[in-house]
């Protein structure tokens, strides 16, 4: 399984402990972060690093809880730049739908776990953090691995 997400290292510590026991993903290694297209599959990677450079780094603030019916999550501000990101990439691999397309709609937003009954922690929001870059992620027999990390905007050109 791939996929690309943006990563919140600086967040796991107030997310981790209600993560790590009530999200698979968090068991697995994979730390806070917003989905920014799952499952990832292109037939090949040429391209995707350029998706990114049109979109800036931007600071982000997670203020309020939301839910799914079986998903407790935190809820960024702004998600416009998440609802993006997940756009160009589905734009530039059409064949890669958010969540195969199981969705109509995209809800950017940070799992703290599954369970329907599933209280809010106390946390201390708001959390702020900056979105710098876009991580393609590989679930391997160990767990949730970083197989490679796009930069968000403009990558500098080699000097000749």
């Amino acid at each position: 399984m791939n996929g690309l997400a943006v990563l919140f290292p600086t967040l796991d510590r107030h997310t981790d402990p209600i993560r790590r026991r009530h999200d698979p993903s968090a068991a697995q290694g994979l730390g806070a972060h917003v989905t920014v297209l799952f499952p990832f599959h292109p037939p090949d990677m040429d391209g995707v690093a350029e998706v990114f450079e049109t979109t800036q780094p931007f600071d982000v603030q997670f203020v309020r809880f939301g839910r799914f019916p079986e998903i407790l999550y935190l809820a960024p501000e702004p998600d416009a730049p998440f609802v993006a990101l997940t756009r160009a990439v589905w734009a530039a691999f059409p064949d890669c739908p958010p969540y195969e397309d199981a969705f109509g709609t995209i809800v950017p937003h940070l799992t703290l776990g599954h369970g329907a009954d599933l209280a809010q922690p106390e946390l201390p929001l708001p959390l702020t953090a900056r979105a710098e870059t876009v991580s393609h992620m590989t679930l391997t027999a160990d767990g949730w691995i970083e197989a490679r990390r796009y930069p968000l905007g403009p990558t500098p050109k080699e000097q000749p």
